[in-house]
């Protein structure tokens, strides 16, 4: 799911020196407990280190606090939806809504999750409140284009899906939007076409590096796609480079164990 512009990261989150990150948050929150962009950065930080418990309890103490702050609500549905935890994450987005009934953003993230549920009649309702609220056409509609691309690849209609996206990245202010590289990448995958979802995967780590929480996984992911090239050494590569900004995550995340165990396999298989 996208996030908000409103909240810039600072040179110690871009840098990924994430322990020194959190402190900076904390010491801010600490200051103004009643600030609302400190409680979301602290927990994109927590998110970025793979601290998805963490990163959650944050936003739900800010939520007590600020339970009229629409965005709180808004990443708390993003860190639901990222963990599969689809309920939930319905939950917060229109709780969102009920806040600000016109939040491009909650609607967006509540069409992307009635997709990843696979409840197309919901999510089309959603897509069509998003071209209904915008004066630009369909094509000219980033967020549309978006949620309809996504609810066609829950559809199994991958082609449809990939048009949709290139559409929304070809509008000017959404060209480099990481998020929708990563969907891309991810339908190419489904398809079986490993070249192009590694091209997109690659495009979208290497302009930023790592300064968005949502790409730490696109490395675990081009580490399982060059095994599937059998491009062993770049496999291993993506793996420890996922690890080492996951080396503070929760340990029981999935993502993590499997990359450690592909990891370990590949690495014993290069020993003579």
């Amino acid at each position: 799911p996208p996030r908000s512009t409103l909240f810039p990261y600072t040179t110690l989150f871009r840098s990924d020196q994430l322990k020194e990150a959190v402190s900076e948050y904390q010491t801010a929150l600490r200051l103004d407990p009643f600030h609302p962009r400190a409680p979301i950065q602290l927990a994109a930080t927590y998110e970025k280190a793979g601290q998805y418990r963490a990163a959650i309890a944050q936003l739900q103490r800010t939520s007590d606090l600020l339970p009229d702050f629409d965005w709180t609500w808004i990443y708390l549905g993003d860190l639901h939806h990222s963990r599969g935890n689809y309920d939930q994450a319905l939950q917060a987005y229109q709780r969102a809504l009920t806040i600000d009934p016109c939040g491009i953003d909650a609607k967006v993230g509540l069409g992307l999750t009635y997709a990843a549920l696979r409840q197309l009649e919901e999510g089309e309702r959603v897509a069509k409140e998003l071209l209904e609220s915008s004066s630009k056409p369909p094509e000219e509609n980033a967020d549309y284009l978006f949620v309809v691309g996504m609810l066609d690849r829950a559809r199994g209609n991958h082609e449809k899906a990939i048009t949709s996206l290139e559409k929304a990245m070809s509008i000017e202010r959404r060209r480099s939007h990481r998020v929708y590289m990563g969907a891309l990448a991810e339908t190419y995958a489904l398809m079986g076409d490993t070249d192009n979802a590694i091209a997109w995967y690659r495009k979208a780590v290497e302009p930023e590096r790592h300064s968005s929480p949502y790409m730490i996984q696109f490395h675990y992911r081009l580490g399982l796609l060059y095994e599937e090239k059998q491009e062993f050494e770049t496999a291993r590569q993506a793996y420890r480079r996922f690890l080492h900004c996951w080396k503070d995550a929760d340990a029981d995340l999935p993502v993590l164990a499997d990359a450690k165990q592909q990891l370990a396999a590949l690495e014993a298989q290069a020993t003579p």
